[in-house]
């Protein structure tokens, strides 16, 4: 619901404000988002390993399951 989406704000905000590149991983359209990058892609391993890939993530907060 909008909790979820301003938790995802706020906690994009902080880490930007730390000077961290924030990569957004969703599987529903997340309007006007802070996040330097967004995939809109099925979130399960396979699409975390292509981000770990392509963007070298450290790390990898998760916030929703649904």
């Amino acid at each position: 619901g909008d909790g979820d989406k301003r938790q995802v704000r706020k906690q994009v905000k902080e880490l930007k404000e730390k000077g961290q590149q924030v990569i957004l991983l969703t599987n529903r359209p997340f309007t006007e988002s802070l996040a330097d990058k967004v995939y809109y892609l099925p979130i399960n391993e396979t699409s975390l390993h292509l981000i770990q890939t392509i963007d070298q993530v450290k790390d990898i907060v998760k916030l929703s399951n649904r």
